[in-house]
């Protein structure tokens, strides 16, 4: 079997995050959705460029309900794709999260979990039903 060399398991995903940080005088709110998450961070995309280093607020809109830590960007990229409506740009954002949100960050190990375990578990049953 697979193992991964992170210091905990990647799951990937498509949920909400709404975040916050200071801004000069002023608290800045966006939205993103996380592409994959895991304890110790997530990779989500945004419509607005986050500068690395960073610290946001973070509300990730989790099936088992909200979680709320904080995070610092380690990584941000620019990145383009085109539409029907043309060129349009967006944010690739790496997160790490802040290791004094454990409460939090044991829920999302929890969510990482059983979300694998139930798509392990709907895998075996659908090549069990193929043989």
């Amino acid at each position: 079997m697979y193992e991964e060399s992170r210091a905990f398991f990647r799951l990937e995903d498509c949920v909400l995050c709404r975040y916050e940080y200071p801004f000069i005088k002023e608290i800045k709110k966006g939205e993103a959705t996380v592409l994959d998450i895991s304890g110790g961070g997530m990779k989500m995309v945004s419509k607005e460029f986050l500068k690395s280093g960073r610290t946001l607020n973070l509300e990730i809109c989790l099936q088992s309900g909200p979680v709320k830590l904080a995070g610092e960007v380690i990584r941000s990229q620019m990145e383009w794709y085109v539409t029907d409506k043309g060129k349009e740009t967006f944010c690739t954002v790496n997160v790490k999260f802040d290791d004094s949100c454990y409460n939090e960050k044991k829920k999302i190990i929890r969510y990482v979990h059983v979300c694998r375990t139930e798509r392990n578990q709907a895998m075996s049953k659908k090549n069990r039903k193929e043989q």
